[in-house]
């Protein structure tokens, strides 16, 4: 069989598919614990400047989730852990929490938040921990599906770790792209099955959809909404190159199905909320900017990926159609130069070792998924192309319909060309000295490009953290007593009891004009208006039918009780209909099926050695 296989890789112009190794579980623990602890120490000494920056500010995006944060620990205080929050006072007068796909209190960064400490210190630990993660699984996936030997591993997980993307989306203060780092994990977990001729035990092939389910659901419930296609169109380009010619593609669609549904079931209680928050507030009246042409768009991507953020580029004509500027974030991809060294060399290596061959025409299970990688590949581009009729069929697509750039679809190769680039060192040359140098060199180059790139735009930003740390420590929780003007410091007015009705809330547009202010107006909430309060029934957002009223709609006087418990960020009543309610026992049935199947290998094994000891 391995003979075979040799042959039919030289016969197509590629290196041998190396034996299947199997890594040392010390090695393995090593690597991933000693050495990816060890380059999280320099991750953090690189861009621990930033949280917060010389001047002691933050990325302008935490001033949107680090008011978020302190209103999840002032409903966790009052409520308990356990109790769902639907809705906060916090911002614009009363909103929907657990509807917001960005909302953050289902989150790592939450959890830490709640319990250990500060919200300004846990989003840097997420920081540390999502790195480290990234490093983790990137390393797992190598080692696992791909069987590549340390050092190439090493090498493609440092470069995730340090990708572009995430570091410096999170110095910005996009929270919601730490789920990103979960990539590679969730690829381990879909190909490590029989797919990849791993034991194929029933309890494994399940704990490995349960654990694929449970990292997707987290990417959802963590705001990862506008980034999850792509993600998992990456994955499914990892599962193909996985794949090869073992005629696996089945049992991982399988697979891969399934993770979905589950995460789907476990997700669909916020989804189906989520769904009725925004159906009023479509935000598809934005411009969708894109490149001119396919090679103006290709030279975005390639620059962005391998060089520096092209955001100067796109602003000296590339781009057409904006209506909101790009800044340097935006187009921050980077993977530095070593990816693309490797795959310039590894692919004129293997044209030569194909021409030797003499050409040898590929099988047709080949040719379809190179046919199907490509066009993946090619999705980001042309979806960053403008014409106004492409522009126009874009604008009418779900989900992407109420995006105002698909500038962030690029995020798809950022694990994919550094998977290609880590299968074109490993198929260079078998020599081990080799491998070991060319991945010390890329990590070197890696660190040195991050060391010296230019990240002025980053030290200039301005959010000030300091109310919001303050406010939390401090022992007492400010009610919300009054709606606060545009002078009122936007959503760090919580801190004072203040509602702002000028609140930062993208879903309402990036100028609130979508917001229904009604009759809202500076001043106490218990001042009254034609029977109404001075602060919004955020239950008219979700479910204005079963509560009589309509989106934006305030609390009544005669509902005075309800909206004083709202305004102390507890809980009050109101009706859903009957879609909400089954989602929310399905998604509560289905997390603890995916629980359930994670610990039952664990608590098997337990139990079995239990008895074991008993027995003897």
């Amino acid at each position: 069989m391995a003979k075979r296989n040799t042959r039919r890789a030289a016969q197509m112009g590629a290196p041998p598919t190396p034996a299947r190794q199997s890594p040392s579980r010390l090695t393995s623990a090593v690597d991933i614990l000693a050495l990816g602890l060890a380059f999280t120490v320099v991750f953090n000494l690189l861009f621990h400047q930033y949280f917060p920056n010389d001047r002691g500010r933050l990325g302008h995006d935490y001033s949107y989730f680090l008011p978020h944060l302190l209103a999840g620990d002032f409903w966790i205080q009052r409520n308990g852990i356990f109790a769902v929050p639907w809705f906060t006072p916090a911002f614009c007068g009363g909103v929907p929490m657990f509807a917001n796909p960005q909302s953050p209190y289902y989150t790592v960064t939450q959890f830490l938040s709640a319990l250990f400490v500060d919200p300004l210190t846990a989003v840097y630990l997420t920081l540390l921990l999502f790195a480290w993660m990234g490093y983790a699984g990137f390393y797992l996936l190598l080692r696992g599906p791909f069987a590549s030997g340390r050092a190439v591993a090493i090498l493609g997980a440092v470069l995730f770790m340090f990708n572009g993307l995430y570091a410096h989306r999170m110095m910005v203060g996009h929270l919601t792209f730490h789920a990103f780092m979960l990539m590679p994990l969730l690829a381990f977990l879909l190909l490590r099955g029989p797919f990849v001729g791993a034991p194929g035990s029933r309890a494994a092939w399940l704990a490995g959809v349960a654990g694929a389910s449970a990292t997707i659901a987290y990417m959802v419930m963590a705001g990862m909404i506008q980034m999850i296609l792509p993600v998992l169109l990456s994955v499914v380009v990892v599962a193909i190159l996985a794949g090869g010619a073992r005629g696996g593609g089945l049992r991982f669609a399988l697979r891969f199905a399934l993770s979905g549904l589950l995460a789907g079931a476990v997700c669909l209680a916020r989804l189906t909320a989520s769904a009725a928050f925004l159906e009023p507030f479509p935000r598809d009246d934005y411009k969708l900017p894109g490149a001119g042409s396919v090679l103006g768009a290709m030279q975005l991507a390639v620059e962005s990926l391998f060089f520096r953020p092209a955001h100067k580029a796109a602003a000296d004509g590339i781009l057409l159609n904006q209506e909101w500027s790009l800044d340097q974030h935006e187009f921050e991809f980077g993977v530095t130069v070593v990816p693309l060294l490797a795959l310039l060399v590894g692919g004129g290596v293997a044209l030569v070792r194909w021409r030797r061959a003499g050409f040898g025409r590929p099988g047709w299970r080949r040719v379809l998924q190179a046919v199907a990688v490509a066009l993946i590949l090619l999705l980001p581009i042309v979806l960053n192309c403008y014409t106004p009729a492409w522009n126009a069929t874009l604008k009418g697509l779900p989900l992407l319909r109420s995006s105002s750039s698909l500038i962030r679809w690029f995020c798809l190769y950022i694990p994919v060309v550094i998977l290609g680039a880590a299968l074109a060192i490993e198929g260079l040359t078998s020599s081990a000295l080799a491998k070991w140098l060319a991945a010390a060199a890329g990590v070197a180059t890696c660190l040195v490009t991050n060391l010296v790139a230019d990240d002025s735009f980053y030290q200039q930003q301005g959010y000030d953290p300091a109310a919001i740390t303050k406010a939390y420590h401090q022992s007492d929780i400010p009610d919300i007593r009054t709606i606060g003007d545009r002078t009122a410091g936007g959503n760090d007015a919580l801190v004072r009891g203040t509602s702002p009705g000028m609140c930062y809330e993208p879903i309402f547009g990036y100028r609130l004009e979508h917001l229904p202010f009604k009759t809202l107006t500076p001043g106490p909430v218990v001042d009254q208006h034609a029977g109404t309060l001075n602060i919004k029934n955020p239950a008219c957002y979700l479910f204005p039918r079963e509560n009589h009223c309509a989106p934006g709609d305030h609390f009544s006087v005669r509902d005075k009780d309800d909206a004083a418990a709202f305004a102390r960020y507890r809980a009050f009543a109101f009706e859903m209909p009957l879609r909400q309610r089954l989602a929310n026992v399905v998604s509560l049935l289905a997390a603890l099926g995916v629980v359930a199947l994670l610990l039952r290998g664990p608590v098997g094994r337990l139990v079995g050695r239990r008895a074991g000891m008993k027995g003897g």
